[in-house]
């Protein structure tokens, strides 16, 4: 069961969806706690494996749920669990391991129940492009689903009830994985990232939470959740991504018409350091991705594509990587490693 997980893992890396040069993906989430049994920060073991249960039993009993894998995060090696990190399917926090933790993951699209992180669930949707309205729709199906078969924490004044305060009300996040190279060689970026917070929103690195951004790309999600409906969070998050869309496509536009030989020598340099360099480290690696990413959108390597880039930013990774060549590596050995592998990939296009 474990090899097939991986089958579903990269089906948001696909490159298709709309806007899908600017947009990497969309993720909709649910924070849930099954009332009466204490948050997992403050669990024992017999509470948090009571939690266990009490899933399972509700997938077992749910047409639509049932057929999900359903996995113990401690079942995995450290460098699978960092592989599923990298493929974003679980958290920083999940990836850590500890008693009494699963993921059940299920396809089409790609849907993950983490059981016992900072909540007793965290549900959520992800989605190739910029979908977001369509992420939350599967998301409260699932939600629904379960809500027939768990009894969750609920608070007439307050909400769905959450570990972090900051969750409470619908308990709903919905992001966007944004590619803006234009914005940053711009210099545009820093500006329109620190006005971000003042719409009540926040700006992540790639991994999301305390995480910094890698190859140019960053994830846009609410802050807050009290006070507002499913539906005006997503709308408000859906309106920034639509305008910072806007400012991205707006910035290749004058990169490419002011310094138009300046960029293509940036692509093809960066081609040739991914085809031919014997050490690269993952920042230089998905840093000169990004770039090549931000050339097929222009119409330069025709023989590449979104989806495959999406990709191999994700198989340059460490836990990717280790995984790949069966074996765990030191810096310098995963260095020559990834380059070796990113030759391979690179040694027929032009």
């Amino acid at each position: 069961m474990k090899d097939s997980i991986w089958d579903i893992t990269d089906q948001w890396l696909t490159g298709d969806g709309p806007q899908v040069s600017v947009v990497v993906s969309c993720r909709a989430r649910f924070a849930r706690n099954i009332a009466g049994l204490p948050f997992p920060p403050r669990a024992t073991p017999l509470a948090l494996k009571r939690v266990t249960e009490l899933v399972s039993a509700a997938i077992d009993r749910s047409p639509r749920l049932r057929e999900f894998h359903r996995l113990s995060i401690d079942g995995f090696s450290p460098t699978d669990r960092q592989r599923l990190r990298e493929s974003q399917v679980i958290s920083q926090e999940m990836e850590r391991g500890g008693e009494h933790r699963m993921v059940m993951l299920g396809r089409e699209p790609i849907t993950t129940i983490m059981v016992n992180e900072e909540d007793h669930l965290r549900l959520f949707v992800i989605l190739p492009g910029f979908q977001t309205q369509q992420a939350l729709d599967v998301l409260i199906q699932v939600e629904n689903d379960l809500s027939q078969r768990l009894d969750f924490a609920w608070s007439e004044r307050f909400g769905y009830l959450t570990a972090c305060p900051s969750n409470t009300g619908t308990a709903l996040r919905v992001s966007a994985m944004l590619h803006v190279p234009g914005l940053v060689l711009t210099e545009q970026v820093e500006e329109i990232m620190k006005a971000i917070p003042n719409r009540g929103m926040a700006v992540r690195g790639y991994y999301g939470e305390n995480s910094a951004p890698l190859g140019n790309f960053y994830q846009i999600s609410n802050e807050t959740t009290l006070g507002l409906t499913e539906q005006q969070i997503t709308d408000r998050l859906t309106e920034l991504v639509r305008n910072l869309v806007e400012k991205e496509k707006a910035a290749r536009e004058t990169l490419f018409k002011e310094k138009r030989v300046q960029m293509e020598d940036k692509i093809f340099r960066a081609l040739s350091v991914l085809a031919s360099s014997r050490l690269i480290n993952t920042q230089e690696a998905v840093d000169n991705l990004s770039v090549l990413r931000l050339g097929i959108d222009r119409g330069f390597l025709p023989s590449l594509s979104h989806g495959a880039l999406n990709r191999l930013i994700v198989r340059v990774q460490p836990g990717h990587l280790q995984r790949e060549q069966g074996m765990l590596l030191d810096a310098e050995k995963r260095d020559i490693a990834r380059a070796a592998f990113l030759r391979q990939q690179f040694e027929n296009i032009n």
